[in-house]
Protein backbone atom coordinates (compact mmCIF):
# COMPACT_ATOMS: atom_id res chain seq x y z
CA UNK A 1 0.00 0.00 0.00
CA UNK A 2 1.46 3.42 -1.13
CA UNK A 3 0.27 6.11 1.65
CA UNK A 4 -0.19 9.83 -0.38
CA UNK A 5 1.10 11.84 2.71
CA UNK A 6 4.09 11.50 5.32
CA UNK A 7 5.78 9.30 2.54
CA UNK A 8 8.87 10.28 0.63
CA UNK A 9 9.07 9.45 -3.08
CA UNK A 10 6.11 6.57 -2.98
CA UNK A 11 7.98 4.42 -0.86
CA UNK A 12 5.29 2.01 1.23
CA UNK A 13 5.13 2.01 4.91
CA UNK A 14 7.89 -1.11 5.00
CA UNK A 15 10.05 -0.10 2.61
CA UNK A 16 9.97 3.43 4.40
CA UNK A 17 10.62 2.02 7.61
CA UNK A 18 13.70 -0.36 6.30
CA UNK A 19 15.07 2.89 5.01
CA UNK A 20 15.37 4.30 7.98
CA UNK A 21 16.35 1.90 10.04
CA UNK A 22 19.21 1.79 8.06
CA UNK A 23 19.63 5.93 8.02
CA UNK A 24 19.52 5.21 11.82
CA UNK A 25 22.42 2.87 11.39
CA UNK A 26 24.49 4.86 9.01
CA UNK A 27 24.23 8.13 11.22
CA UNK A 28 25.07 6.06 14.60
CA UNK A 29 27.61 3.85 13.78
CA UNK A 30 29.22 6.04 10.60
CA UNK A 31 28.98 2.44 8.42
CA UNK A 32 31.50 3.19 5.59
CA UNK A 33 29.63 3.31 2.18
CA UNK A 34 30.15 1.84 -1.47
CA UNK A 35 30.37 3.85 -4.49
CA UNK A 36 27.31 3.11 -6.80
CA UNK A 37 24.35 4.79 -8.16
CA UNK A 38 21.12 5.82 -5.78
CA UNK A 39 18.02 4.17 -6.17
CA UNK A 40 15.92 7.53 -5.15
CA UNK A 41 18.00 10.67 -7.04
CA UNK A 42 20.03 8.66 -9.51
CA UNK A 43 23.31 10.60 -8.06
CA UNK A 44 26.53 8.33 -8.38
CA UNK A 45 27.77 9.09 -5.30
CA UNK A 46 28.62 6.49 -1.92
CA UNK A 47 25.62 4.66 -1.04
CA UNK A 48 24.27 2.00 1.52
CA UNK A 49 22.20 -1.14 0.84
CA UNK A 50 18.68 -0.83 1.97
CA UNK A 51 16.06 -3.57 1.60
CA UNK A 52 12.66 -3.01 -0.25
CA UNK A 53 10.04 -4.86 -1.17
CA UNK A 54 8.76 -4.91 -4.46
CA UNK A 55 5.32 -6.08 -5.07
CA UNK A 56 4.99 -8.84 -7.76
CA UNK A 57 1.81 -10.59 -9.35
CA UNK A 58 3.49 -14.14 -9.52
CA UNK A 59 5.33 -14.09 -6.05
CA UNK A 60 3.33 -11.95 -4.32
CA UNK A 61 6.46 -9.53 -2.73
CA UNK A 62 10.28 -9.39 -3.87
CA UNK A 63 13.16 -8.25 -1.77
CA UNK A 64 15.38 -6.49 -3.37
CA UNK A 65 18.45 -4.34 -1.84
CA UNK A 66 18.72 -1.26 -3.70
CA UNK A 67 21.57 1.55 -3.44
CA UNK A 68 20.52 4.83 -1.26
CA UNK A 69 22.53 7.81 -0.84
CA UNK A 70 22.97 9.53 2.49
CA UNK A 71 21.33 12.81 1.28
CA UNK A 72 17.98 10.61 0.16
CA UNK A 73 18.43 8.53 3.97
CA UNK A 74 18.27 11.78 5.53
CA UNK A 75 14.92 12.92 3.73
CA UNK A 76 13.28 9.66 4.14
CA UNK A 77 14.30 9.81 8.21
CA UNK A 78 12.32 13.29 7.93
CA UNK A 79 9.78 11.88 5.87
CA UNK A 80 9.12 9.02 8.78
CA UNK A 81 9.16 11.21 11.85
CA UNK A 82 6.35 13.36 9.81
CA UNK A 83 4.53 9.88 8.70
CA UNK A 84 4.58 8.41 12.30
CA UNK A 85 3.86 11.79 13.70
CA UNK A 86 0.05 12.46 11.43
CA UNK A 87 -0.28 8.58 12.53
CA UNK A 88 -0.44 9.78 16.02
CA UNK A 89 -2.22 13.08 14.92
CA UNK A 90 -5.13 10.96 13.47
CA UNK A 91 -5.03 8.23 16.57
CA UNK A 92 -5.91 11.40 18.62
CA UNK A 93 -7.80 13.29 16.35
CA UNK A 94 -10.34 9.91 16.49
CA UNK A 95 -10.79 10.40 20.34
Amino acid sequence: MIFPKGVWKGLCETCLDSAQKTHLIVDKNQTSCRKGRCALCGDKTGVFPVELQIPDFSKGVVKKEVNVCNRCLKAVDEAYIGYKREQIEQKHAHH
